[in-house]
């Protein structure tokens, strides 16, 4: 019985979650990719802010996770939805946006990798 309760629970979470229009603003093609630029942007400068020590660190900080935010109640937290309770695009649409993460997340991981090498090499060339 308990379990029937959770299920319905969740539907109920789900269903208000889909109905939901408060972050309709943020739903357009170019309000998701500026809002993403943005935040990836903040992603990097945040780390780089705090080594230097000013104010903008925690400024960038904000940007990020307002951005994060954003996102996240602008996709309607489809990542984070039991697959029985989508649809088959919202499915599919979460599938070939996980691939398309854990590629980025590859790449860039391989990119550090070969700047993590150039830059050993040429310390060790330089001493």
């Amino acid at each position: 019985m308990a379990k029937g309760s959770n299920e319905e629970k969740i539907a109920a979470n789900v269903a208000k979650l889909m109905s939901d229009t408060r972050m309709n603003w943020a739903r357009g093609p170019f309000a998701i990719r500026s809002i993403a630029t943005v935040t990836a942007l903040a992603s990097v400068v945040t780390p780089i802010a705090f080594l230097a020590g000013t104010i903008a660190g925690v400024t960038a900080a904000g940007f990020m996770f307002l951005g994060y935010f954003i996102l996240r109640g602008a996709t309607r937290g489809i990542a984070e939805i039991p697959a029985k309770f989508l649809d088959e695009r919202q499915l599919s649409l979460r599938n070939s946006i996980y691939v398309k993460s854990y590629q980025t997340l590859a790449g860039l991981l391989g990119l550090m990798t070969i700047g993590a090498f150039v830059f050993a090499i040429s310390a060790d060339i330089n001493q």
